[in-house]
């Protein structure tokens, strides 16, 4: 697998992002390498994976997060499907080294640090722990289809190069992507609210599916109906599970992620601002000054690192 994708019409530029695909008799080795994460996403068939050098048996939909001492050779599988991603952490901010990552953020300025904790899923371990076991992360066939639509979007942009904005674009589905494992990671740990297991095992999924379908409209019987339940039961569930409304709560995954897109691509506010799911310009410039203290275009003249290499750009 090739460690970069180079642009076909410039080609001093190099992204560190590449993806592959491995249906049943291909072979898949994304040995260890000292300059790449690695998200290997299964979406049907079982298999026999070495995973860190341990054996590991699973069946699809199954997503693994490996860091760059780790490795995942696929020994033998049956009606498998695999899509693969391997990145350096540079792709998302050009401050981020493996070293710095690992040091918790060490050196870095306050608004790259902010997202360190995109990378919790590829170092964080359990150490007594199986290191296959805790480089996987628990998905049901709807998130592995969510994970697999931002795959085939990162896979066209760095395959077809469609314009001269590629690069940041497949960069942001990148992020969208990382934003998307980092809460699924913790919608499968063993800690979670403070209330009854059960009941926090409960919100942590209503939580997940809203991560998983942010950009667009979700309703109030929407969740009840996914969730086998009535309004003011999840309502009344999810404000004292979170201590805020369902919808307050959106808005927040929303301008998180907005802010993210903001500081780490070039990519106009308009299209960030249909990607978390608000249509209207001024709703969101105002929703986004009231949750972070200031618009989005100065919020990106303040945080965003590209800027440097762009001194001509207007939003």
């Amino acid at each position: 697998m090739d460690s970069a994708t180079i642009d076909r019409k410039n080609p001093a530029w190099i992204i560190p992002l590449t993806q592959a695909r491995a249906r049943e008799g291909a072979s898949l080795d994304a040995s260890k390498a000292d300059d790449r994460f690695w998200i290997v996403l299964v979406l049907s068939g079982t298999a026999l994976a070495r995973v860190d050098g341990r054996a590991s048996a699973f069946s699809a939909p199954a997503l693994f997060c490996l860091n760059e001492r780790e490795g995942f050779d696929l020994v033998e599988g049956k009606s498998l499907d695999v899509r693969v991603l391997s990145f350096h952490p540079s792709i998302v901010n050009s401050s981020f080294d493996f070293a710095n990552i690992r040091a918790g953020g060490e050196g870095l300025p306050l608004s790259s640090s902010q997202d360190l904790f995109w990378f919790a899923p590829f170092i964080e371990r359990d150490e007594g722990g199986n290191p296959g076991r805790a480089a996987r992360l628990e998905i049901g066939p709807l998130t592995a289809e969510r994970v697999a639509r931002i795959v085939e979007a990162v896979a066209g942009q760095i395959e077809g190069q469609p314009d001269e904005g590629w690069p940041c674009r497949s960069r942001s589905y990148l992020i969208e992507l990382l934003f998307l494992l980092q809460r699924i990671r913790q919608a499968t740990a063993a800690s979670g609210f403070p209330d009854a297991a059960e009941d926090a095992a409960g919100m942590e999924k209503v939580i997940l599916y809203l991560y998983e379908n942010y950009s667009r409209k979700v309703t109030i019987g929407e969740l009840a109906s996914a969730f086998n339940t009535n309004r003011t039961t999840i309502m009344g569930a999810f404000s004292k599970a979170t201590g805020t409304s369902i919808k307050d709560y959106l808005i927040g995954i929303r301008v998180r992620f907005a802010a993210s897109l903001i500081r780490d691509t070039m990519l106009p506010l308009s299209e960030i601002m249909e990607r978390v799911g608000f249509n209207d310009f001024p709703h969101f410039s105002k929703t986004f000054r009231e949750r972070v203290g200031c618009p989005p275009s100065e919020y990106r003249q303040r945080n965003c690192w590209m800027l440097s290499m762009y001194p001509d750009y207007r939003d």
